[in-house]
């Protein structure tokens, strides 16, 4: 169950120590987990590990891209109130620990080592949908019965509702005001005003990332690339995965950690509403990202900025002609 930061807080349940090292107070759950937070930074995607404490549990849960962490609330935001956070966590299946406010929104910390099993039944039914979503194996506009949903993913009714409820935050899932589920229309204007929004972000997140490059890091990026290449065909699904994957690690190199959340979930929609065709250009993708790869190893601005803004303006014209027929 969550603990809250209240001084009502039992001191056999709770209690704060400085660190050490002098980063951040230790919170004790359970008088036997010791977690600290660093202050520089409120908004840090990890807890800091106290050195007497090699076991202890230290991913502090803010953003559903973190692959640590398979299941995901949005990112933590600071207008996101702690009573809301706290209820999606709950709804999902996860066991929070601890959690406080900060800045006016929230900040939760999750137990990742032993999520139970409505949890990973939980993860196993989105998985599943969205692996159909994305592998265009459900039909848009046609109604979609729980029932016949639970025996095609393998999962109980229960939590996958709790997936369901996910898809429907996620916009790839829509419920009318009667209750009847069907999966999001592709719509020209929600596809284009999702693409723009990825290239003002995406763009930007190119520059930054050609003035931080690391070679070390660039390198893992040239083989994953490489190893996803060599797996062509694709289905839209492992299309979606590589995808990510590549600009996960240009948002991340950016260091924009909201953005890095945000710009996740607009892909995800936007390969979601394509029809499927951003997975089967995904051997040209390989190619242009490569591009960008090459641009921001060479830390250009300019030419990671050009080659990020072509890659996403092939990839809108490829819909937009494929399946909208402009």
């Amino acid at each position: 169950m969550g603990v809250r930061d209240n001084p009502k807080a039992s001191a056999s349940r709770r209690s704060c120590k400085v660190d050490p090292a002098g980063n951040a107070p230790l919170i004790i759950i359970d008088s036997t987990r010791p977690y600290a937070m660093s202050r520089r930074s409120a908004l840090s995607p990890w807890f800091t590990k106290p050195a007497s404490d090699p076991n202890c549990i230290r991913h502090l849960f803010l953003r559903r891209s973190c692959q640590k962490c398979p299941t995901g609330i949005p990112s933590l935001l600071s207008t996101t109130p702690y009573s809301e956070a706290l209820h999606k966590c709950r709804a999902q299946g996860e066991k929070v620990l601890a959690g406080r406010h900060f800045f006016g929104g929230s900040c939760l910390m999750i137990d990742q080592k032993s999520p139970g099993p409505r949890n990973s039944q939980t993860n196993l039914g989105y998985t599943r949908l969205l692996q159909m979503i994305l592998d265009a194996k459900l039909q848009r506009g046609v109604v979609l019965n729980e029932r016949r949903l639970a025996s095609l993913v393998g999962v109980s009714r229960t939590p996958l509702r709790v997936a369901i409820g996910r898809l429907l935050s996620d916009g790839l899932l829509i419920r009318s005001p009667s209750g009847v589920m069907t999966l999001d229309g592709i719509d020209l204007q929600r596809f284009a005003e999702i693409l723009a929004l990825r290239r003002i972000l995406e763009v930007d997140a190119a520059v930054l990332a050609a003035g931080r490059a690391d070679e070390s890091r660039i390198r893992g990026a040239e083989a994953a690339l490489e190893a996803a290449s060599s797996r062509n065909p694709l289905s839209g699904y492992e299309a979606w995965q590589a995808d990510e994957s590549f600009h996960h690690f240009i948002d991340e190199m950016a260091g924009n950690r909201f953005a890095t959340s945000l710009m996740a979930d607009f892909r995800l929609l936007s390969h979601a509403l394509s029809g499927g065709e951003l997975g089967r250009r995904i051997e040209r993708a390989h190619s242009e990202h490569k591009a960008i790869l090459s641009a921001v190893r060479n830390g250009g601005p300019q030419a990671a900025r050009k080659a990020m803004d072509e890659h996403l303006a092939a990839e809108r014209d490829t819909v937009m002609d494929a399946v909208f027929g402009r």
